[in-house]
């Protein structure tokens, strides 16, 4: 572990007292610290890029699992539901890392500033890219973890550093994906505000024509840009989200395979049945007789 790396590491620990998902202050900051590796974490809808601190995890991304360690980044171009475990840790060694929310604008905004020839601009396989954190982006994540707490820099100095991260990015194995986020701009944030309001009404049955009027956007544009954003169709998304809502309630073991169907929208515990076999190759009813796991 680098020195910088250990200085990021004891700032986690001063913000995390206990195993916790902190939303902080600063726009887009996350903080993560999971002591049980029976912890699930579920995520969709959200662009972003991670740093582990401590530890190792891994991610499932459309049925395609990465593995990340201390020192290492997570970019996902991709706003897919993904489920996140972290693995091998204890409360003497507690997982930490922290995430940063990527926001179209803003990354079309640095990107202006760059020419494409300075940056890497090859594409990451299937919008997910795992590679090795280099000191610039470790040393510029531990000083923006150093503005918590401090009003007057929350508010004027991690602004600053978080575009300075945009800029590094752009360097870094993923900078074709963000070229390709950044050129997108004002449709990508569409999409995105499309998905946060799926994601709240997930088991309802929604109307795709009423959600594509939200954003100001036809049906079939609609249909074609949420596909690039999230590399499945609107009503594929919906599905995943609400399998995976389930798995979380399975593995907890909070209710049975029947209520669990209903919960999360499906009308028939029959479909239901088979979406989660195709989703995670084993049906409902054997998920809940796994070893029980912590709900995120």
């Amino acid at each position: 572990m680098t020195a910088k790396l250990d200085d990021l590491r004891l700032k986690l620990l001063a913000n995390l007292s206990k195993p916790q998902i902190l939303k902080t202050e600063i726009a887009g900051l996350t903080l993560y610290r999971r002591d049980s590796p029976q912890v699930l974490d579920f995520e969709a809808g959200q662009i972003m890029v991670s740093l582990i601190v401590q530890g190792h995890k891994t991610i499932t991304v459309r049925k395609q699992q990465f593995f990340y360690q201390q020192g290492q980044c997570l970019f996902c171009g991709t706003a897919a539901p993904s489920l996140f475990h972290a693995l091998d840790n204890s409360p003497q060694h507690p997982f930490l890392s922290l995430s940063l929310t990527l926001e179209p604008e803003l990354l079309a905004e640095v990107c202006l500033q760059l020419k494409p020839q300075q940056m890497q601009l090859c594409q990451t396989k299937g919008g997910v890219a795992v590679f090795d954190a280099d000191e610039s982006i470790i040393d510029a994540c531990d000083r923006l973890v150093g503005c918590l707490g401090n009003d007057e820099e929350e508010a004027h100095i991690a602004p600053l550093i978080v575009r300075e991260i945009y800029y590094r990015l752009f360097f870094s194995p993923c900078g074709g994906d963000l070229y390709t986020l950044a050129t997108r701009g004002a449709m990508c944030n569409s999409i995105l505000h499309a998905i946060n309001f799926m994601k709240k009404h997930y088991s309802a049955n929604m109307e795709i024509a009423n959600i594509a009027t939200q954003v100001n956007m036809s049906v079939s544009s609609f249909y074609r840009h949420f596909k690039q954003v999230t590399g499945v169709s609107p009503l594929q998304f919906q599905k995943q989200i609400r399998l995976h809502e389930a798995k979380l309630l399975l593995t907890t073991k909070q209710r049975g395979v029947n209520e669990i169907a209903y919960a999360v929208g499906y009308e028939s515990p029959s479909q239901f049945i088979r979406d989660y076999r195709r989703c995670f190759g084993h049906t409902p009813g054997a998920e809940a007789k796994m070893p029980a796991a912590i709900l995120a």
